[in-house]
């Protein structure tokens, strides 16, 4: 939110303008206006492989996703953010099952 207020981006170096692609591409995929913030909701997405959590910060600011899990071999170190969840590979697998919804 800091970076936001500053007008810069939290978008990777290599990669100009993919935090600001990925929130729109969110939104359209949705089928949600861009420039709202509304529909909030309890379902569960998983990101896999980001050492930098800067994709899970984008699903949680769009406002549909409360709950966000992280995987990777070695899971970045998240400290005092409660809607975000670390989870090693290994383990996320034994408990993939209990995530899913149909």
């Amino acid at each position: 939110d800091k970076l936001k207020a500053e007008g810069r981006t939290i978008s990777c170096p290599h990669y100009p303008h993919s935090a600001e692609d990925l929130a729109v591409a969110l939104e359209l995929a949705a089928g949600k206006d861009p420039t709202s913030n509304s529909n909030s909701s309890d379902a569960v997405v998983g990101v896999v492989s980001a050492i930098s959590p800067w994709v899970e910060y984008i699903l949680w600011k769009s406002g549909r996703f409360n709950h966000i899990i992280t995987v990777d071999y070695n899971p970045p170190i998240v400290c005092d953010v409660p809607w975000i969840k670390t989870k090693n590979l290994t383990s996320f697998a034994t408990e993939v099952e209990s995530y899913m919804t149909y």
